[in-house]
């Protein structure tokens, strides 16, 4: 629970430096009374006013009163417990309530399950999210946006969790907790990641090197969880075979090229094993986008491709897009009301020119992308968008989702493709400019 306070304490510094100041009426009223349910009152008080002098020395920050009385109730929620054992500061039933609705994420979205250890922290986290909506407390997250755009699948996550644990506990959490949710998950998923172990490697080395046998063992033993299989070529049988494989690993300069080529010492040096390693990521990430690609090419039908069609809101466009797939067959009514509920909760404008309006609960009939490309932008929360891609994915489909969503996500986040994306005038155009790798 103290990293999670000092998490929270650089949102406040980072919010305070871009001079993202509270305004007054957003004080969460007499703090002192509050302060009373507390034990070691003194004690929080204390801690408070010697982190406001640390912002102050050090980096010339001066804590208004709001931020200040937020932090003396970020400090009082983060030490009130007598125990330390972090499965008993929160009652069982809570944390297990956590660690259903987590594993309902897990399932929605083929996640690795969440560690009992993961559970219990983030039950902590949730735990004083909770008192912060009971004690009126307004949160501002200044990495929120950054967060909801450069890591849109797990924030969509995170609305999903929030979704359920809001409808649990008769509760509201804005968009910047939902972006400390999104923080936490996407913390534990990127250090959790299953590999596919499925990479064929070729090892290029010459036969009179003693230690080349030691050189195969170290690559099958660092890269185990990622290699399915290794074989080993003199150059010359390299040359005369040339095998298909996804990575040649070679200690010889000058042969036959390859996509995905690594050029070693013969004893394996640290920047070697980062140089390999970096090539793996490489080929996953084409593996994936190759994947994804052919699901979103799937996905996508000229029947559910309109152009300039305006509206006056987000939720006649909604409507206007549900209908037409559920008169091709694609969805169900109850599915329009669940993208609705779904952008209730979070809006889908990602980026300043796409918004990607998708269910919470409800799966379609049929996985489909369906595509709204207007010249003149609509108004979407605060942003105005050119296109809209209403998304609907069946439940055995969902192991698609987290990358597919991250390459339309990608293709609206690069200027050189977006202009292309604006510029395109057919569904043929279209298709063609968001399924390719440039």
């Amino acid at each position: 629970h103290v990293a999670n306070l000092l998490v929270h304490l650089l949102v406040i510094l980072l919010r305070l430096e871009s001079e993202d100041t509270l305004p007054q009426n957003e004080s969460t009223g007499d703090v002192s009374k509050k302060l009373n349910e507390f034990e070691n009152r003194a004690e929080i008080i204390d801690a408070a006013d010697r982190i406001a002098e640390y912002f102050r020395l050090n980096f010339n920050v001066i804590i208004p009163s709001t931020d200040y009385e937020q932090i003396l109730l970020l400090i009082a929620i983060s030490v009130d417990h007598d125990i330390t054992k972090l499965d008993q500061i929160i009652e069982k039933e809570f944390v297990e309530s956590v660690g259903s609705v987590l594993q309902h994420v897990s399932e929605r979205y083929g996640t690795p399950a969440f560690s009992r250890e993961f559970i219990l922290q983030f039950s902590l986290h949730m735990y004083q999210a909770r008192q912060r909506y009971e004690y009126s407390i307004s949160y501002p997250n200044p990495l929120g946006l950054e967060i909801k755009k450069d890591y849109a699948p797990i924030y969509d996550m995170a609305v999903y969790f929030a979704h359920r644990f809001c409808r649990l506990y008769s509760i509201e959490l804005s968009e910047d907790e939902i972006a400390f949710i999104a923080f936490h998950l996407g913390a534990y998923l990127e250090n959790n990641e299953t590999s596919a172990g499925c990479l064929t490697v070729a090892v290029v080395v010459e036969a009179y090197h003693t230690f080349s046998s030691k050189l195969i063992n170290d690559i099958r033993n660092i890269y185990s969880t990622e290699i399915a299989s290794i074989e080993v070529f003199t150059l010359n049988r390299y040359i005369l075979i040339h095998p298909e494989c996804d990575l040649l690993i070679t200690t010889i300069r000058n042969h036959t090229e390859h996509p995905h080529r690594v050029l070693v010492s013969p004893i394996l040096t640290k920047q070697n094993i980062i140089d390999i390693w970096s090539m793996i990521q490489e080929i996953h990430s084409e593996m994936i986008m190759d994947n994804s690609a052919v699901f979103l090419k799937r996905m996508l039908h000229k029947d559910l491709y309109f152009r300039d069609i305006p509206f006056d809101s987000p939720e006649e466009c909604i409507r206007f897009l549900g209908n037409r797939c559920r008169k091709l067959g694609f969805v169900q009514p109850e599915f329009i009301q669940d993208v609705l509920l779904r952008e209730s909760v979070s809006s889908t404008a990602f980026t300043d020119y796409v918004a990607i309006p998708h269910s919470i609960s409800h799966f379609p009939d049929q996985s489909f992308v369906c595509v709204l490309h207007n010249s003149t932008p609509l108004a979407w929360s605060g942003k105005n968008v050119s296109f809209v891609l209403m998304i609907g994915i069946t439940e055995s489909d969902m192991k698609y989702f987290n990358d597919s969503f991250g390459i339309i996500i990608d293709k609206f986040s690069s200027k050189e493709s977006t202009n292309a994306l604006l510029k395109s005038g057919s569904f043929e155009e279209f298709s063609e400019i968001l399924l390719s790798r440039n």
